[in-house]
């Protein structure tokens, strides 16, 4: 049975939102007291059984192996995000069909990158899959201010258990794409 993404209920088809860009202060204020709604897209290779992650440089989970991603904006689905995030941080622009809705997680990190850093942060993911070609592979750029190595890296089975700074999250996200146990 394919995943199903939570069911979005519009009140008013057409609604234009008109996001707002908060300043540094406040959108620490705001992180703070809400809730941060993100998407995660996990970089797949099905005949390989093989996932991508880059190695994060900035908060939160600074140093570990991890999917692409960022926050929702207002207005946004998981897929327009999705694909804005992903455009942002791999200079690549995917049609948002081509993410596939995996599972919704819920983070309680311990930092996060706006001052103060160890107030840390707590966020809901929308997690989703993308399957990449190997020369759309080739053409990524990873933004340098997010993420450490300049280039992704393959995972498989045996490597997701062996390799530190691999989450549980992420072990997750491969059991449920290969359907297999990893724990």
């Amino acid at each position: 049975m394919k995943n199903q993404a939570p069911k979005l209920y519009v009140e008013q088809p057409g609604h234009v939102y008109q996001p707002l860009r908060l300043g540094e202060a406040e959108y620490a204020k705001a992180i703070q007291s809400l809730v941060v709604v993100c998407t995660d897209i996990g970089i797949i290779d099905p005949e390989a059984k093989t996932i991508y992650l880059a190695r994060r440089k900035s908060r939160p989970a600074s140093g570990w192996w991890w999917f692409i991603g960022g926050r929702c904006c207002v207005g946004e689905t998981e897929c327009q995000s999705a694909q804005r995030c992903f455009k942002r941080e791999t200079g690549l622009l995917i049609e948002r069909e081509r993410f596939q809705y995996v599972s919704m997680n819920r983070y309680f990190f311990k930092d996060r990158q706006q001052a103060p850093h160890e107030v840390g942060c707590d966020s809901l993911c929308y997690t989703l899959s993308l399957q990449l070609t190997r020369e759309e592979r080739g053409r990524i750029a990873l933004d340098p201010h997010e993420y450490l190595d300049g280039g992704l890296r393959a995972f498989n089975c045996q490597e997701l258990q062996a390799t530190e700074g691999v989450q549980d999250s992420v072990r997750d996200f491969y059991a449920k794409i290969f359907a297999c146990c990893l724990f």
